[in-house]
């Protein structure tokens, strides 16, 4: 069951309001802004409440493109990019040449920038759309095997200084363990994700805990119960919950997670507000089934669940030395 994510975030709020606003440094987003996370990467910036998602077309998506964003109110608009490096150049201080060369009206390129301590390149250029001439400022961030790229279309001026105040807010999170339940295992998930209240009705059932961040769309739900009554083998039992559903769009009744045999489904199922594609993955954890259901949420929501499923990790991996110390077994997060 997917709780109303507005109403977790009317709880946190009432919640930060009470609370002194200097925990661990970190800042606030100023009224009338909203910070958002850059697809499946730990980087976020700070960007005005008026900009909404955007329709792409599918040559949009054909060409790594995973998020518009268009502010009515200002007249600016971006887009943004995810993509593998594969055959690229893997750093972005020379891959930014490598791009800008493909335009004729490049107007300036800067390799080597940095802001906040992290490393950028952009290229400013001229680029035509539906017979008008934009100038576009092109931000270009190392995500590992990955580039994240920002594409800012600007009319004048007061275009330019709101790009240049949403890359001023560039940050760079990181990873934080979360427990399943009462489970062997857990997850590394963003650091932004934080836990929602759960209802009498969530207490009294095999609810353990919901997921969300206030810079995605994605947010998921952590199971825990009992075999008694249900078939004891993990493939039987997958099969089992998933012809519970009329549609199943995916089901493996048995595979791997980093080494963790695991079974997953992917179903449609209604919440509160709309119907959503959902992705189930079903653990062993001895007496008890684990499930994590992430409802996806979000043009990048699947991508990053697929992240943060493979950073799970299982306690019982991890083996007493002759010390009485513990022996890490290879399960890790995975980079980004």
């Amino acid at each position: 069951m997917r709780i109303n994510k507005m109403l977790c975030l009317v709880l946190c709020a009432m919640l930060l309001l009470a609370a002194i606003p200097c925990a661990f440094g970190e800042e606030e987003s100023a009224e009338g802004t909203r910070r958002m996370r850059l697809g499946k990467s730990f980087y976020s910036v700070e960007i005005d409440d008026d900009f909404v998602l955007g329709e792409m077309t599918e040559e949009d998506i054909a060409d790594d493109q995973i998020g518009y964003y268009v502010n009515d109110a200002t007249g600016l608009d971006f887009d943004l990019y995810q993509f593998a490096k594969d055959d690229l150049d893997d750093q972005a201080s020379r891959y930014v040449l490598e791009e800008a060369m493909e335009y004729d009206n490049v107007i300036e390129v800067r390799p080597n920038e940095q802001v906040n301590d992290i490393d950028y390149a952009m290229y400013r250029t001229v680029e035509e759309f539906d017979g008008m001439a934009y100038e576009t400022l092109n931000y270009i961030l190392d995500d590992g095997d990955e580039f994240i790229e920002l594409v800012f279309w600007t009319e004048n001026e007061a275009d330019v200084a709101e790009v240049e105040t949403i890359i001023a807010s560039l940050q760079l999170g990181g990873l934080k363990e979360i427990q399943l339940g009462l489970s062997p295992f857990s997850l590394y998930v963003p650091d932004d994700f934080q836990e929602g209240g759960l209802t009498a009705e969530d207490e009294d059932g095999d609810l353990m805990s919901y997921y969300y961040s206030d810079q995605t769309l994605l947010d998921f739900d952590v199971y825990q119960f009992s075999k008694e009554g249900l078939p004891e083998n993990l493939p039987d039992y997958v099969e089992q919950e998933a012809s519970e559903y009329d549609v199943i769009n995916e089901l493996v009744k048995l595979g791997d997670i980093n080494g963790e045999p695991a079974g997953w489904y992917r179903t449609v199922e209604e919440s509160e507000d709309g119907e959503y594609d959902t992705l189930t993955y079903i653990l062993d954890a001895g007496n008890d089934y684990v499930e994590v259901v992430f409802w996806l949420d979000g043009f990048t929501a699947e991508a990053e669940a697929d992240y943060i499923i493979h950073n799970l990790v299982d306690s019982r991996l991890y083996d007493e030395d002759d010390n009485g110390g513990a022996e890490a077994s290879e399960a890790q997060p995975s980079d980004n």
